[in-house]
This record gives structure tokens, sequence and C-alpha cells, in this order.
């Protein structure tokens, strides 16, 4: 028996992996519907950021039939995707590099079979 599979992916977002790894934490593993009340409720940034890709895999889901309450979250993965480099001027004509950190969001959803346990 095949599981319906949904991914969606939001690339070089502006603030760093150890941020969002607090929210990944939150909501990896729930229950779709439950990851979104969760996120709409929270108050930072990444909540917002993560909310993205979430509600577009749901999306992706309601078009082929299932709802989202059937879907549950089967990996939720925060990657590093480089630095964005910016600067300021420093005294005696130097200039000091800032490295401001970039990450990727993955998010896959499963539709949870609701079947007798083995």
């Amino acid at each position: 028996m095949s599981d319906q599979i949904f991914t969606a992916k939001l690339n070089k977002v502006h603030i760093g992996p150890k941020k969002l790894g607090l929210i990944r934490d939150l909501v990896a593993g729930k229950n779709a519907a439950a990851a979104e009340n969760m996120l709409s409720f929270s108050l930072t940034k990444g909540a917002a950021l993560i909310k993205k890709p979430l509600m577009s895999a749901i999306s992706a889901a309601k078009e082929k039939g299932v709802k989202k309450e059937e879907l549950k979250i089967s990996e939720l993965r925060i990657d590093g995707a480089g630095y964005r480099k910016a600067g300021r001027f420093a005294s005696r004509g130097r200039f000091q590099r800032i490295r401001k950190p970039l990450s990727h969001i993955f998010i896959k959803l499963v539709k949870e079979e609701h079947g007798t346990a083995s």
C-alpha cells in the first residue's frame, strides 16, 4: 500500500538555522492541523516562515482530496544555506564584514492511515 506524500520547500530564508530549529522542535511529528494552529499563535518570525511551506503542502494535499486532519508531519528539515554578506565601515578606513546566515526549509507530510493496529 503506497502512502500519499506531499512536500514543500522554502529556500534562502533570511534567518539562521539555529533560530528555526527551536520552532522545528515544537511542531515536528505533529498533526498538520495542530501544527498550523501552533504556528499561527507563535509570535516568532521563524514560526511564520515555517508556516508558509506547511500551508503549501496542505494545499497540495487538498487538491488530491486529502483533508488536513488526516496529514502528519513526517519530516521537517532545516538546512544551512550559506551566508548573506553585509558589512559596516570601521575606524581607520577599514570595512568589517558581517555574515548573516540563511536557511532552507523542507517539509514532508504523509497521510495517516486510521486502520487497526498490528
